[in-house]
């Protein structure tokens, strides 16, 4: 039986193929996954006490911030930003609470859940 070889070593190769491209769509989806997100925003002093930014409000730089998922406990934390933004990618859907630690009182620490 000529050719036998080659039509194995090509059903081997396919096969081969087929499961590096399995392989690759799963990455893919595992990183463009919408069953994760960020948590982002900025940080600012609130001149005028009415919850919302405005001007002459002043973004916060080097505040640290963390956040707790509810259901795991799991923490993350990160500082702001020369703008006050902070970003906390890569997070899986669910409830976490957001700490920011207010650096003039060392044991204050503002919580909001998302």
């Amino acid at each position: 039986m000529p050719g036998k070889g080659k039509a194995i070593g090509r059903t081997v190769v396919a096969i081969v193929l087929f499961f590096i491209l399995l392989v690759v769509m799963a990455i893919l989806v595992m990183w463009w996954s919408p069953w994760s997100g960020a948590i982002k925003g900025f940080v600012f002093l609130d001149a005028n006490l009415n919850k919302a930014y405005d001007a002459g409000d002043t973004r916060l730089e080097s505040i640290e911030l963390f956040i707790k998922r509810e259901s795991s406990g799991v923490v993350q934390n990160t500082l702001t930003n020369s703008n006050g933004e902070f970003v906390f990618p890569g997070v899986p859907n669910g409830s976490y609470q957001v700490y920011v630690r207010i650096p003039q009182e060392p044991f204050t620490i503002w919580t909001q859940t998302v």
